[in-house]
């Protein structure tokens, strides 16, 4: 069919010259800048791992360096991918979109790694530094500062009282939850920046606070909680009425008798179904004596589950006023009370109320206390005078009114949990290197915070420049282009059967495998990171993204002729692009 010639065609303007010669950058008001964020998993993790880093670098197949880059941060991977209550999770942005990332899991897969492969760094060389500093107590809070302290020059030497280093992570997590041989490879990791350990020398005995400040520019103290708190009511003197503390010590070197027939644990927090566990693998029935609910335990919930499971019997709302010996002086039984709750207390949960005549007596033949420990505050006496020493809780804690002395872990008053005395130890470390660089510490932590959470010694000595990489902003989930994202599901963990749990103390939880690892670390948003997906650059209408390496980006925004739409902003999937007004940075 022939068409007909169309004569009313308006004139039409055409321009010959390339796009790039008409200035339309002038009509903007708002500019794009790329700036990357921190994502929420790592303001989350006291320690300040760069979470995101390490999901980037497995997801690539790249372990060793994935375990280097959380070794930046903390020295303990193994150990946290263990036993860590992994708040990261709590905060990774994917649980708003389907299940968070399981980084707690992927972190000890990268450490297994790391160990079954036998990676070794070569050893530190001399320290750069002249300044001595000395360590009291070889658990994580000092054996973390210490290994910062080394890894930025001092000269370090650590005190431990007891014949082992490790603290809590030796004495005090049963090996079903942390296989010693793994601690110890750890620990070795640590001894090979520099840190000479001393152990079996007890401070206020073998070791003094004046004679060390004699010798040492600095003194961190670190050496825990280790006071079992006591009941204080009538009967706890018997035979069979047993130290939570103690009971997990003599655990940890190789008892095998099971402490009675029918054990009582009173307590509901992390050593108290520590001990619980242990004593049913040794052969004892075993119930958890409680004075709050199991919504009030301060075990984790993977600890009271997995409790559970072995059999162990959970008792809520009752507290003893008394333990009745036999003729023999040993434990027959224990008088308890009925409880209900009140109001919340000071640590924010309900107060448990005593019922009025609601007394009852059950039959134990063995009572193990696990209901918190306590400072020992003697042993850091500087003289006769044990009063001369006190954290000052308002400023952390870290800093105390001694003169070049520095706490951490549970001096400081904070959660006491393995990875809070990492973070602590290294605030600790900031703190002393601030001091003898004649530097102010806040300020100092302040530069490096992560948002609301923890600091980053990795940024402070990397000199991250906070225009390119903002620690103090967060990537928040509404900031992230979900439609560039599929749904999926983190891999299932394998357990021992519970079984072969019963009866001996091998490690409970099983790694994921390899393909899992990398599976699971491809869910990952990589929130404020840009990983060169290009939407920028091919979205922008105007051709004003450039493939161009500047300040670690690999683009670069042509501001003579980019318009300030927005387009680049809102296709980005990773919040990595911000709007600012123009004139302003």
């Amino acid at each position: 069919m022939k068409r007909k010639r169309q004569n009313n065609i308006p004139i039409l303007a055409i321009c010959n010259s390339p796009v790039n010669t008409n200035i339309t950058g002038a009509w903007r008001n708002v500019r794009p800048v790329y700036s990357e964020k921190t994502p929420p998993c790592r303001e989350s993790c006291p320690a300040g791992e760069d979470i995101e880093g390490v999901m980037t670098l497995v997801a690539a197949k790249k372990y060793t360096d994935a375990w280097q880059l959380i070794r930046e941060e903390n020295p303990f991977p193994a150990v946290c991918g263990r036993v860590c209550y992994h708040p990261c999770e709590g905060g990774c942005n994917r649980g708003y979109f389907d299940e968070p990332l399981s980084i707690n899991a992927i972190e000890r897969f990268v450490a297994d790694t790391a160990y079954r492969n036998k990676i070794s760094k070569s050893r530190k060389g001399a320290p750069s530094r002249k300044d001595k500093v000395a360590v009291i107590g070889a658990g994580p809070a000092g054996l973390t500062g210490a290994y910062h302290l080394a890894k930025r020059g001092f000269r370090v030497t650590l005190y431990e009282a007891f014949k082992d280093p490790g603290g809590i992570l030796t004495y005090g997590i049963p090996s079903y939850r942390l296989p010693k041989d793994v601690l110890k490879w750890e620990i070795g990791k640590i001894a090979d920046t520099g840190v000479e350990i001393n152990c079996g020398k007890v401070l206020g005995k073998d070791i003094k606070i004046n004679a060390l400040l004699n010798s040492f520019d600095a003194i961190l103290l670190a050496t825990g909680a280790a006071i079992s708190r006591k009941m204080r009511i009538p009967g706890e003197d018997s035979a069979n009425v047993i130290d939570g503390s103690k009971f997990l010590r003599d655990v940890s070197a190789g008892r095998v008798s099971p402490p009675g027939k029918r054990v009582a644990v009173i307590g509901g927090g992390n050593t108290a179904v520590d001990v619980a566990r242990s004593a049913a693998r040794l052969g004892s029935n075993v119930s958890v004596m409680y004075r709050r609910t199991r919504m009030e335990m301060g075990a984790f919930p993977e600890e009271i589950s997995d409790a559970l499971e072995e059999g162990i019997q959970l008792k809520f709302l009752v507290a003893p006023v008394k333990f009745i010996s036999g003729s023999e002086g040993k434990l027959k039984s224990i008088r308890f009370i009925k409880m209900k709750l009140g109001s919340p207390d000071s640590s924010g949960r309900r107060k448990p109320v005593v019922l009025e005549n609601s007394e009852f007596e059950e039959n134990f033949d063995a009572a193990i206390i696990a209901i918190g420990e306590d400072i020992d505050y003697s042993l850091i006496s500087t003289s006769k005078d044990t009063s001369g020493f006190n954290p000052d809780i308002k400023r952390g804690g870290i800093i105390t009114n001694m003169e070049r002395v520095f706490a951490a872990g549970d001096y400081t008053g904070g959660a006491r949990t393995v990875v809070d005395a990492i973070a602590g130890g290294k605030e600790s470390a900031l703190a002393i290197e601030s001091m003898l660089d004649g530097k102010n510490f806040f300020i100092e932590s302040e530069k490096i915070k992560i948002g609301d959470g923890g600091i980053s010694l990795c940024s402070r000595i990397n000199n991250v420049n906070s225009h390119i990489k903002k620690l103090n902003t967060v990537v928040e989930y509404q900031n992230i282009n979900i439609d560039y994202f599929q749904q999926g599901e983190p891999p299932g963990r394998l357990k021992l059967t519970v079984d072969k749990r019963k009866n001996e103390f091998s490690e409970v939880h099983f790694p994921v495998s390899r393909a899992d690892a990398v599976a699971e670390a491809m869910r990952c948003f990589n929130c404020g990171r840009c990983t060169e997906c290009d939407n920028c650059y091919k979205y922008c209408p105007d051709i004003s993204v450039l493939r161009k390496v500047k300040d670690g980006i690999n683009y670069e925004i042509d501001y003579d002729h980019c318009k300030g739409c927005g387009i680049c902003t809102a296709e980005c999937p990773r919040n990595v692009i911000d709007m600012i007004e123009e004139f302003k940075s």
